[in-house]
């Protein structure tokens, strides 16, 4: 029983083994805490593109003010000022969406009771969306990589 005893005394807390475990478990820790609470580098808008059913069927390029892609057969534009208005019609479904002010907002749809891609918030930075499930439409922002590197 003493043999046991001086033996436990004389034993070190931690092997190399659990010393090394507990160095990767405190990096990865130290690694997933910087990427949740870092702040984000946002990429600034250029372009709004309009999808329906995954095809592009217009593009509009905010840094010419141009529009650089469209598809006659479901889109029609009218610039108004500043503002360009945005017609999609597929059928019988409508979908009115206004870019202005390096903003894109859809501001009127037929596509159900809820109108959930009407209360969308505005397009303003790049990866932004806004969906409307029932037409297959899909309001892409578009934007290229920030020079400033945020640490």
């Amino acid at each position: 029983m003493r043999e046991q005893l001086n033996k436990a005394r004389n034993s070190k807390i931690f092997s190399k083994g659990d010393i090394i475990v507990y160095i990767i478990i405190l990096i990865l820790l130290v690694g997933l805490f910087l990427v949740i609470f870092l702040p984000k580098v946002d990429k600034p808008l250029e372009k709004i593109q309009v999808q329906y059913d995954g095809n592009v069927i217009y593009e509009y390029d905010l840094k010419t003010n141009t529009t650089t892609q469209i598809n006659n057969e479901f889109v029609t534009e009218q610039i108004d000022g500043n503002s360009v208005i945005v017609n999609i019609s597929i059928g019988e479904a409508i979908n009115i969406l206004v870019i202005e002010n390096n903003s894109a907002n859809m501001i009127e749809a037929n596509c159900s009771i809820r109108k959930d891609c009407v209360y969308s918030q505005k397009i303003t930075k790049g990866g932004q969306t806004i969906i409307c499930l029932p037409h297959k439409i899909r309001v892409v922002g578009i934007g290229g990589l920030s020079n400033d590197i945020v640490l």
